[in-house]
């Protein structure tokens, strides 16, 4: 049932019991010309048209360049043992890594969610380490800030840390997304794959733990 907009009530004037259409003294309406609402709906139908392409053609033109890069995108390169659900990147062991290359942004910074007890990652742009940082709670981390947007750049964020709680799904960490200025460039990656690999099967001292 629609509601009456209280604006556009009858009122009745003051000294007066009868509301203002009731009043034998009010003058008649002119008469509408004949095809007058039909004019009306057609030009309402008009612009809610525009409207819509307009919006159409603003969401097509910033697609190109969308300044997040959800975990299930393929131009994240994955290293190590991960799952995936509902756009979600899953992963506990330590060395799993992500790699992306960007260009046309000042900064990048990642969505994560925290294990119970934490995690630690380490980044590194351009094959140079950068810095570690840990992560204690999920939110948004800024990975790198102050870089030149006219060069390339190839980042590897890399979990260092175990899964010390070991019991189920309260030591997996997630990546949600990568986020940037608007206008960033998501690329392919631009560090080329190892022609050979060394692998190490052991403990925790084997696989180099917190390195």
């Amino acid at each position: 049932m629609m509601e009456e907009d209280p604006l556009f009530e009858s009122r009745s004037p003051p000294g007066s019991s009868s509301p203002i259409n009731s009043s034998p003294s009010r003058a008649p309406s002119p008469a509408q010309p004949a095809g007058w609402s039909a004019t009306v709906i057609v030009l309402m139908a008009l612009v809610l048209v525009f409207g819509a392409l307009c919006g159409l053609y603003s969401f097509s033109s910033s697609t190109g360049a969308a300044s997040t890069l959800h975990a299930d995108d393929p131009r994240i390169r994955y290293t190590g043992r991960f799952w995936f659900e509902e756009r979600i990147a899953q992963f506990s062991w330590p060395m799993t890594q992500m790699t992306i290359s960007f260009t046309k942004t000042r900064q990048l910074s990642v969505q994560l969610h925290a294990p119970d007890q934490g995690a630690r990652f380490r980044i590194s742009l351009n094959g140079r380490l950068l810095r570690y940082f840990e992560v204690r709670k999920s939110g948004r981390y800024e990975l790198v800030t102050g870089i030149e947007p006219a060069e390339s750049y190839s980042l590897t964020l890399v979990k260092v840390s175990e899964d010390f709680s070991r019991s189920g799904a309260t030591g997996v960490a997630s990546l949600a997304r990568f986020e940037a200025d608007e206008g960033v460039e998501w690329l392919e990656v631009i560090t080329p794959l190892l022609a050979r690999r060394l692998e190490f099967i052991g403990d925790s001292d084997t696989c180099l733990l917190y390195t």
